[in-house]
């Protein structure tokens, strides 16, 4: 069974603004959830 999920939204959820290099910095990333 899987155990961990990783899903890539790229664009559509963005949690910073992509105006400036720090958002964009926050925006590269990847999520993990951990499933029981």
């Amino acid at each position: 069974r899987r155990r961990i999920k990783a899903e890539g939204y790229g664009s559509q959820y963005p949690v910073a603004s992509n105006s400036t290099e720090e958002g964009r910095q926050q925006n590269r990333r990847v999520e993990l959830r951990i499933i029981r």
